[in-house]
């Protein structure tokens, strides 16, 4: 496992000005900076961390791929970097991941080279605990912020550890409450592979081997997922400790397993809603893709909401 912690720097503006008015002009830009960036200002101080759990087969980077023309315009505008204007960002890498770095040309551009990972790795309470015992002496608030198979983590982090979490984050993530049933009768033939079965798919791997990687690939997913589903009853009626924003997809498409999926998002949010009020909330967006933060508009949308239940933090 690997983390990286990035801090917002803030520039004051140092006048060497030796008249009043210059000064004066001087003192005014920095009042009217603080109150036009007030989000940096809290950052500055330490209030918020954010803390980004990729979805399976993502990377740090992918948290800022670009989908739009509007965004090649201005490419300094991404998710993070908005992020990083409201506080700190740990990224968190999940070394399963890393198989991907042995895929082609493109998974060594975003990935590492790094499978240092067991079967109980996939534990995501477990794995929560590691990330929580190396920032723990943060002195603020978490926001753990989870896509795709990450949003389990996201939600797993804030459940374990409320007291210390602001609220949490889930981008068109796996369900919570395990309502559909696609997403998991499929994955025990994965569950029966040992430590030692792992190092030597990890060694097909290391040779470019794409059934290898696929396979371990299935492996990782399926196990994170029978980690949360495996006591299903839990989850059926969930009740939130921390307040728990969602982003939804829903996708246009004939396909019945698309429509299901659909469905499934929306049955979620309906039930989400109906045992925590308004320790949930979520938004739906329609045809932009897996990854809404992606798209210029929708990511718009996605990081206003975020800010807003900041400014409320502060406030």
């Amino acid at each position: 496992m690997s983390k990286r912690l990035e801090k917002t720097n803030i520039s004051d503006d140092k006048s060497k000005s030796k008249s009043k008015t210059e000064k004066s002009k001087t003192e005014k830009s920095k009042t009217e900076k603080t109150k036009k960036n007030k989000s940096v200002k809290f950052a500055d101080n330490e209030k918020v961390m954010f803390i980004l759990f990729p979805g399976h087969g993502n990377s740090e980077k992918d948290w800022n791929n670009l989908y739009d023309t509007v965004d090649k315009i201005d490419k300094k505008i991404t998710f993070t970097s908005s992020l990083k204007k409201m506080g700190k960002i740990c990224y968190v890498s999940f070394p399963w991941n890393n198989i991907f770095y042995y895929m082609d040309k493109d998974g060594k551009s975003r990935f590492s080279d790094d499978l240092n990972f067991y079967i109980e790795d996939y534990d995501v309470k477990a794995y929560c605990k590691k990330i929580f015992t190396e920032i723990k002496d943060f002195k603020g608030k978490f926001v753990p912020i989870g896509h795709s198979i990450g949003a389990l983590f996201a939600h797993a982090f804030a459940e374990q550890y409320a007291s210390r979490c602001a609220f949490s984050v889930t981008i068109d993530g796996s369900f919570l409450t395990g309502v559909w049933e696609n997403q998991v009768k499929n994955i025990s033939r994965y569950l029966k592979y040992t430590n030692d079965d792992l190092i030597e798919l990890k060694l097909k791997v290391v040779k470019g081997n794409k059934n290898a990687i696929n396979e371990l690939s299935m492996i990782s997913s399926s196990n994170i997922l029978n980690s949360v589903y495996k006591s299903k009853k839990k989850y059926s009626n969930l009740k939130l400790k921390v307040k728990l924003i969602s982003f939804f997809n829903i996708d246009v498409s004939n396909d019945p397993v698309i429509f299901e999926l659909n469905g499934c998002k929306i049955k979620e949010s309906i039930q989400m809603k109906k045992f925590n009020n308004n320790k949930y909330e979520s938004t739906m967006f329609v045809d932009k893709s897996h990854w809404p933060h992606w798209s210029h508009d929708s990511r718009d949308i996605i990081l206003s909401i975020i800010k807003t239940n900041i400014k409320n933090l502060v406030n």
